[in-house]
């Protein structure tokens, strides 16, 4: 068991960390909640990635294992959407963030009725 100091030391370098990429992390997020809505999942993935491997060109600080849905909503908002009937695939997960996190109102075109859940 971690005395207290400890705990705090582990804290302050888990935090460190995640502040290396805060910078890039935040550009390819913005990116994506302002721009991959109407796109299908594999044209998101592809877009995520060219945005970080620009980000890593250009020297701006982004995590190594850059993840939209990681990096833009923590876990237990996602198992709360899932427990409210959100479908468990990432395409899903990124449609329930972007709507979340836009400031515009989204245009849904839902044939299945998911979306009114």
């Amino acid at each position: 068991m971690l005395k207290e100091g400890g705990r705090w030391a582990e804290s302050v370098k888990l935090l460190d960390f995640k502040l290396q990429g805060l910078v890039g992390d935040t550009l390819v997020g913005a990116a994506a909640v302002a721009y991959i809505g109407p796109f299908t999942a594999k044209y998101r993935r592809d877009l995520i990635i060219h945005w970080v491997m620009l980000c890593q060109n250009d020297k701006i600080p982004i995590s190594k294992n850059y993840d939209l849905i990681k990096n833009t909503v923590d876990a237990h908002q996602v198992l709360k959407w899932q427990n409210e009937g959100l479908p468990r695939d990432s395409h899903s997960t990124e449609n329930a963030l972007i709507v979340k996190k836009a400031r515009k109102w989204p245009l849904f075109i839902d044939p299945q009725g998911q979306a009114s859940k």
